[in-house]
C-alpha cells in the first residue's frame, strides 16, 4: 500500500532526516524504515493535532502516555473529545482509517517506534515509563474490542 503524501507541516525535520538516514546505514531493513518513517509522521500529525505543537524530543512522558490512552479505546462514539477531534483530523490527512481503537499489534509497533526513535539519538526514552515498558496492548483492549477489529479488519480488505 502506498503512503499518503504529508502535509507540509508534518514534514520531517532536517534531524529526523539525519536520524533516518543514519539508521539506513547501520542497515536497518527497508521495511523497519518504512514503519518508523510512517509512524513518526502519524505521531508528529497526532501531536500536532492534540496540543497543537510539533514533536520536541524527548518527549514529555505524558505525551506518550496519552498517545496511548487515545488510541487504547473505541472513538466512534466519544464526540467532542480531544481523542476524538484528533483521529478525525488523522482520518482526514490519511494517516488514520477509522475512529475504532488500532489493533493492539499496531498500537504495540508505534509505541516500539516511539523507543526506537529515542534510543538512537533522540534523548531520554520517554517511552521507557515504567507504565509504558509493561504496556501490552493485547491488555488495554478488552476481548469484545479484539474481535471487534478482527471484523473490521476482514471487512476492509
Amino acid at each position: 500500500m502506498k503512503s499518503p503524501a504529508l502535509p507540509l507541516s508534518f514534514a520531517l525535520t532536517p534531524e529526523d532526516e539525519a536520524a533516518l538516514s543514519d539508521l539506513y546505514r547501520r542497515g536497518t531493513p527497508d521495511n523497519t524504515l518504512r514503519a518508523w518513517e510512517r509512524d513518526l509522521a502519524y505521531i508528529a500529525a497526532w501531536k500536532a493535532a492534540v496540543f497543537d505543537q510539533p514533536l520536541h524530543w524527548p518527549e514529555d512522558e505524558r505525551v506518550a502516555l496519552r498517545f496511548v490512552l487515545d488510541h487504547a479505546i473505541d472513538l466512534t462514539d466519544r464526540f467532542g473529545t480531544s481523542a476524538h477531534d484528533a483521529a478525525s483530523r488523522l482520518i482526514t490527512l490519511g494517516l488514520r482509517r477509522t475512529l475504532a481503537c488500532p489493533a493492539p499489534a499496531t498500537l504495540d509497533r508505534k509505541i516500539a517506534s516511539w523507543r526506537a526513535f529515542h534510543r538512537n539519538g533522540h534523548g531520554a526514552n520517554r517511552a521507557g515509563h515504567p507504565k509504558m515498558l509493561g504496556c501490552n496492548c493485547a491488555k488495554l483492549v478488552g476481548p469484545q474490542d479484539r474481535h471487534a477489529n478482527r471484523q473490521r479488519a476482514q471487512r476492509d480488505k
